[in-house]
């Protein structure tokens, strides 16, 4: 099953019987790349944030870094556990503000793996994701790994943009 996130909320797509065309050849390594190839620093943290019209704060500077420090899937608990690793506390509201305020503002993709699992991803680039159940791992792939039928584009609205996330299911053996 395929969901796919619309301006609308989130849409379901179960195969009914034909393949919706993944390509899995190479999605194990498929591993998208970032435009800078190291972190980002303070001073293009806090000027992501002015872009986006979103006053730097210190608190909010700390949130972006977490993300923003490697390509990565992080819960809030886990933004949480990073931003309060140093001398700095920072308090579990203030941690969800952030996070809400940056994905409303375009810089962070949150992700509904399931109903109690919230992912937040800094990869701003056009991607999906790969998720495996059984181990929790989550897996961005690039827009080319995924095709889907013309009858999906169809229902998706004009203009909004989408994700797919792949979940995974072993078969029984």
């Amino acid at each position: 099953m395929a969901q796919i996130r619309t301006g609308m909320g989130w849409l379901r797509i179960r195969d009914r019987g034909r393949e919706m065309g993944i390509d899995c050849a190479g999605i194990r390594e498929a591993r998208l790349e970032r435009a800078d190839s190291g972190a980002p620093g303070r001073e293009r943290i806090m000027d992501l944030l002015k872009g986006r019209k979103i006053r730097s704060t210190p608190h909010r500077v700390a949130v972006a870094q977490a993300l923003f420090s490697r390509p990565q899937h992080l819960t809030a608990d886990e933004v949480l556990a990073k931003v309060n690793g140093g001398p700095r506390r920072i308090s579990r509201p203030t941690v969800y503000n952030t996070l809400n305020l940056l994905v409303r503002r375009g810089l962070v993709r949150e992700l509904v793996i399931d109903p109690e699992r919230r992912i937040f991803d800094g990869n701003l680039e056009e991607h999906h994701h790969l998720y495996d159940p059984a181990t929790g791992t989550l897996t961005d792939l690039p827009v080319s790994a995924v095709t889907l039928d013309d009858s999906v584009m169809e229902a998706h609205p004009e203009g909004c943009g989408f994700d797919v996330v792949i979940r995974l299911r072993r078969r029984a053996d």
